[in-house]
């Protein structure tokens, strides 16, 4: 399993994959990495290899998707992982996930 989250290549243009581990122990890395993308244009996260996700991780995605309508833009929060799913559920926020992504 991965523990930092990375950018991989295939991505779209614009779109940001995240792949291992969105939880507290790698909460830091994980500002920075989101940050940097908000700042390079990323519009779009694809959360298909998260492989887990804690309050943390929530707290992470929603902080990037605010900084970005801070800015004037959307992020878009895509292909969510089940354990992406099982978390924004356990905290109603599933609609803040991408349109098309399984409830």
């Amino acid at each position: 399993m991965n523990d930092s989250l990375h950018e991989e290549s295939g991505a779209a243009v614009g779109e940001g994959r995240l792949s291992g581990e969105l939880t507290i122990h790698n909460a830091a890395a994980q500002c920075l990495q989101m940050r940097e993308w908000i700042d390079g244009g990323v519009l779009a996260i694809d959360l298909s290899g998260v492989d887990a996700c804690d309050s943390s991780g929530v707290q992470i995605l929603v902080a990037a998707r605010r900084s970005a309508a801070s800015r004037g833009q959307s992020l878009e929060l895509l292909r969510a992982s089940p354990a992406v799913l099982e978390v924004f559920g356990r905290y109603a926020l599933n609609g803040l996930l991408a349109a098309g992504t399984p409830d």
